[in-house]
């Protein structure tokens, strides 16, 4: 066996993370674009200063 760091495990913890990444990511704007398409669709009453 070789003494030193495979590239393995960079690699696998590297593709884990980014993974994980991507997903929270894809929540986060499917959830962020139903709230914001739900308050478009309910609309806002204006403010008026």
């Amino acid at each position: 066996m070789k003494a030193g760091i495979n590239i393995l495990s960079i690699i696998i913890p590297v593709c884990a993370v980014l993974a994980v990444t991507i997903i929270a990511f894809a929540v986060y704007k499917a959830a962020y674009k139903h709230k914001i398409n739900k308050r478009l669709a309910e609309g806002r009453e204006a403010d008026d200063f």
